[in-house]
């Protein structure tokens, strides 16, 4: 149920009431565009590199990248201008490992790790929880992982600029063994299907 706009959070979000009880806040009118488009780009994303590695879930692949950034609401839930605070923060950043050591600077904790322990609390037999808390790891750090973990990775950093860096592709080949070429078309097929 919405209960209406928040009074805090710089995208106008709306309070919500679920059928838990609890109460969240959704993104709102004025979210940024870009933004909304990357968690898409995100989800798509990862659900078609899941079919391309055949990993045996690709619906929690695409479950995951929908879901990898849920820590961002519950830190504007807690501190008032979080949202504008955060938008600053991926921008200052100079790489995406750095964003969460950044928010433990000015927040006392991350989205990543709010994430995961949010997820966690629903119990659900996956590593959807450690994909969420470690997608902004170094990609060196992830080789061996679960391939949830390197899916999310992966699909997160490759939705981030419109013209992924080479050594973003480099970086996605190293955890998913899928060449420049192979990545560049799913992503174009992920925008696509965004569009559609």
């Amino acid at each position: 149920e919405v209960l209406g706009p928040a009074e805090q959070g710089k995208s106008r979000p709306f309070k919500c009431m679920a059928e838990d009880g609890n109460l969240y806040f959704v993104k709102g009118q004025q979210t940024n565009r870009a933004s909304l488009w990357r968690e898409w780009i995100c989800a798509h994303l990862a659900r078609r590199l899941a079919v391309v590695i055949d990993y045996s879930e690709p619906e929690e692949a695409y479950l995951c990248g929908l879901l990898h950034d849920l820590g961002k609401l519950v830190i504007g839930v807690r501190h008032g201008k979080a949202f504008t605070a955060m938008q600053e923060i991926r921008h200052l950043a100079r790489s995406l490992h750095e964003i969460p050591e950044m928010e433990r600077r000015l927040f006392n904790t991350d989205h990543c790790e709010l994430g995961a322990a949010l997820v966690e609390t629903w119990r659900l037999r996956s590593f959807l929880a450690d994909a969420i808390r470690f997608h902004h790891m170094d990609a060196a750090e992830l080789r061996g992982t679960h391939p949830l973990l390197r899916l999310l990775h992966v699909a997160n950093a490759l939705s981030q600029e419109e013209d992924p860096q080479e050594e973003t592709f480099a970086r996605a080949d190293s955890l998913l063994g899928l060449n420049r070429t192979l990545l560049r078309q799913a992503r174009f097929e992920a925008e696509r299907e965004v569009i559609n």
